[in-house]
């Protein structure tokens, strides 16, 4: 990837295509995002469960921005960033 714009388009298209897909359609086809009152009475597994998924997808939209923003690539193997840059460690 030679530009930032490019690099974000590119991990735009793969954060559809792969986890998109793993973690979004495939779990649809299987369940249809019906639940039926799993939990019983409780709503506290749900709420739980929410907070879980949200801070998941928080953190897998800041490493795909990241990606395209300071290595200038994507996490696909086809289109790799120039440079790994590892902070905060």
């Amino acid at each position: 990837m030679r530009s930032r714009a490019a690099a974000l388009a590119g991990s735009a298209l793969f954060l559809i295509v792969a986890p998109g897909i793993v973690a979004g359609y495939l779990p649809w086809l299987i369940s249809s995002w019906r639940f039926d009152h799993d939990f019983g009475f409780s709503s506290w597994p749900v709420v739980a469960g929410a907070g879980l998924l949200l801070a998941g997808v928080a953190g897998l939209l800041e490493s795909f921005a990241r990606f395209a923003w300071q290595g200038l690539g994507t996490p696909a193997p086809f289109a790799p960033t120039k440079q790994l840059i590892v902070s905060g460690l």
